[in-house]
């Protein structure tokens, strides 16, 4: 079996813009029913595997398909039931796979979305790269496609300070990676906040009557707005500002800057002056997992970053004071650049760029120049900038980047601003992630987890029709089976015989839902009860944004 399933030809990864991606390496374990890596199976227990793809490289942004061949078997030499529906649209595909008879090949689409695009601030537009061509091409593939075309946004006015961050309400509990758009700005006098929390490039942080004109801040200044991770307790980034000397920091994760803490209470937020000056930018520049601050200043004879390190030596380690506690030297003569960060190799460390003017005597004249640092894992040190003390070296040559993309005229962005977009959902489905409609019964007894697309329940018999469920295989994949109606044979339940080997259905209305439920619920045949259970069949661990290689072929 293992000399079988290492054979690079039973598997093929292609992207859509990519192509086909070498495999480096195959390797099959034997595993239990957890996950756990054993020597062999049990004697009378189901067989489990796990095979794991390596790649010479990350995997770029990219929409995929993972194609599985029959070929493959089990130990008792039986080859694979591969027909499934995870190369659907599915939140949550169906797992295992098969049609109930052997044989037939497995294939699954996922998206990687995971390094940060560039994007360039107009007047008011604002363009990003999200299929990482350096060129803006929002109908690269009819502009349909969110992982291969790029974006554009109207945010905010022509005035505002354009920022990113993950931006999340309040009283959120989790984030889901992705930055979102944010804005600083004065209106009407008064200087607002405009925050999306959706990901759809529109402000959601104002009143409930008109969530886009955001809010006002707190704390009316004239300064350049940031985000990062100044609120442990708070899922995502906060919103903070640099007026050039002070730092005004959202430690309470309220959306909002200021008042500063109350020393009796521990309530508010918290600034503070240090020695850095010039454009602030934050990230975690030393790879201890911490959000640190930085400034570039440019002037005719240096161009340096200055950084501020949460757990630097510095007599203040663990907090942040605002003056600098490593430099690097970056840049080119002139004071046009304009910094920004991101963690463009996702080795944890972000790393740093300049935007600058097109210098003299390079084509296009009229494009804009990006030169990224990129970080130097081995040289990774807490509290010191290591990883990013090097020379400029950039691709093919060393592993920077140079770009040329947007105008003279723009301000630079680096985020990652394209989530996967969810389908929306059928008229059968609720809240729960869709899937396809279907009725789900569930035994108390160990029985195979059975598909029965192929069956016909629907004939047209007045009175019902039962379906023997009896001398089915043992499962390899839960406590209890369930046996799967297709979305066609959807049709109330009549009664239950115990042992349960056998179910009668009412066929006289095929396409009705089971008495009491929406399709997808489960009815447990012990107690004759309904049980709630939206996440049948569970068996995936897809995760809804990043469906890798490891946990589609884990599911089968």
């Amino acid at each position: 079996v293992e000399s079988i399933t290492e054979n690079p030809g039973h598997y093929m990864l292609t992207g859509d813009h990519s192509g086909v991606i070498p495999i480096s390496a195959i390797e099959f374990e034997t595993v239990d029913a957890d996950g756990n890596v054993i020597d062999q199976p049990n004697d009378g227990e189901p067989a489990f595997g796990r095979v794991t793809l390596s790649f010479d490289e990350f995997l770029p942004d990219d929409r995929f398909t993972l194609s599985l061949a029959d070929a493959l078997i089990d130990p008792a030499a039986n080859p694979l039931d591969g027909e499934s529906d995870a190369t659907g649209p599915h939140e949550e595909p169906t797992f295992p796979s098969g049609d109930g008879i052997a044989g037939g090949g497995f294939s699954a689409r996922f998206t990687v979305d995971s390094r940060p695009d560039l994007g360039v601030v107009g007047q008011r537009s604002i363009g990003v790269d999200t299929n990482g061509n350096q060129t803006f091409d929002p109908s690269a593939s009819g502009g349909d496609d969110a992982v291969n075309g790029d974006l554009s946004f109207d945010f905010g006015i022509q005035t505002d300070a354009v920022f990113v961050g993950q931006f999340t309400e309040s009283d959120a509990d989790t984030a889901d990676g992705f930055d979102r758009l944010g804005a600083y700005g004065r209106l009407d006098g008064t200087y607002r906040w405009l925050l999306d929390f959706d990901n759809d490039g529109v402000p959601d942080n104002g009143p409930p009557d008109d969530p886009a004109a955001g809010t006002p801040s707190l704390l009316q200044l004239n300064a350049v707005p940031i985000a990062g991770n100044f609120d442990p307790e708070h899922p995502g980034d906060e919103i903070g500002f640099f007026t050039g000397r002070t730092w005004y920091l959202d430690t309470d994760g309220d959306n909002n800057v200021g008042p500063e803490t109350n020393v009796n209470t521990g309530e508010g937020d918290v600034s503070f002056a240090g020695d850095m000056q010039g454009r602030p930018i934050v990230g975690d520049f030393d790879g201890d997992g911490l959000d640190d601050l930085a400034t570039h200043m440019a002037t005719q004879s240096r161009n340096r970053f200055y950084f501020d390190l949460t757990t630097a030596e510095d007599g203040t380690p663990g907090k942040l004071d605002g003056s600098a506690d490593d430099t690097i030297d970056f840049g080119f003569p002139g004071v046009l650049e304009k910094p920004f960060a991101a963690d463009f190799n996702l080795d944890g460390i972000d790393d740093v760029g300049l935007m600058m003017p097109n210098q003299e005597g390079n084509h296009p004249s009229h494009a804009a120049e990006w030169y990224i640092l990129i970080s130097d894992s081995a040289a990774q040190s807490d509290g010191t900038v290591g990883a990013l003390k090097h020379e400029f070296s950039p691709s093919p040559l060393g592993d920077d980047l140079f770009v040329q993309m947007g105008t003279r005229l723009g301000l630079p962005l680096a985020a990652n601003l394209d989530p996967p977009v969810a389908p929306e959902p059928s008229a059968f489905a609720s809240s729960a992630p869709a899937v396809a409609p279907q009725t789900v019964i569930q035994l108390p007894q160990q029985a195979a987890l059975l598909a029965t697309s192929g069956d016909d329940f629907s004939d047209n018999a007045a009175t019902g029709n039962q379906v023997d469920l009896s001398g089915l295989p043992a499962s390899a994949e839960a406590e209890h089976s369930h046996v799967t109606l297709p979305p066609e044979s959807l049709m109330p339940i009549v009664s239950v015989q115990a042992p349960a080997e056998l179910l009668t259905v009412d066929t006289s209305q095929p396409t009705a839902s089971p008495s009491g439920s929406e399709p997808g619920s489960a009815y447990d045949f012990e107690s004759e009860e309904q049980t709630a259970d939206s996440s049948v069949p569970a068996e995936s661990d897809i995760d809804n944004q990043f469906r890798d290689v490891d946990s589609l072929l884990g599911d089968l």
